[in-house]
């Protein structure tokens, strides 16, 4: 076995892309030099996974054939949720240094298990809820 591969004797490529849109309202505490703030949002997300292969050389699929195939197709579209928290500091009136933590839940983006995956002799045990968390931070200045 290849150090990269993600399943055994097969030569894979995989794609993940995840896009999260969400309302926000914060809480924040409005004047000092510190500012912290809390906020949360409500939304939508929409996921896609791709994990496509073809079998290294001189093995084959379980059941025969060598040649490429996609083993998992997955798209969900569902609710999310958003909350986190942040502190800014304000040295100048001008200037602004902001960080925090962000998390993001999703209801149910996991891996379906597919026919063609069940073929390659693999099965798909992921039906958890998608969680992305985020570190934040920007500086900024005011013009």
């Amino acid at each position: 076995m290849r150090q990269d591969d993600l399943l055994t004797g097969v030569d894979t490529t995989a794609r993940l892309k995840s896009f999260v849109g969400l309302v926000i309202a914060r809480l924040a505490y409005p004047r000092g030099m510190y500012r912290p703030y809390i906020f949360a949002g409500l939304g939508g997300h929409h996921s896609s996974q791709q994990l496509s292969g073809k079998p290294l050389a001189g093995l084959t699929w379980l059941g025969g054939g060598n040649e490429s195939r996609m083993l998992v197709d997955a798209r969900r579209t569902s609710a999310a949720l958003g909350y986190g928290h942040r502190i800014g500091y304000f040295p100048h009136r001008e200037h602004l240094l902001r960080g925090g933590t962000a998390r993001c839940l999703a209801d149910r983006a996991g891996t379906d298990d597919t026919v063609a995956l069940r073929a390659a002799g693999f099965t798909a045990h992921s039906q958890d809820d998608t969680t992305q968390g985020n570190i934040l931070f920007r500086i900024g200045t005011k013009f």
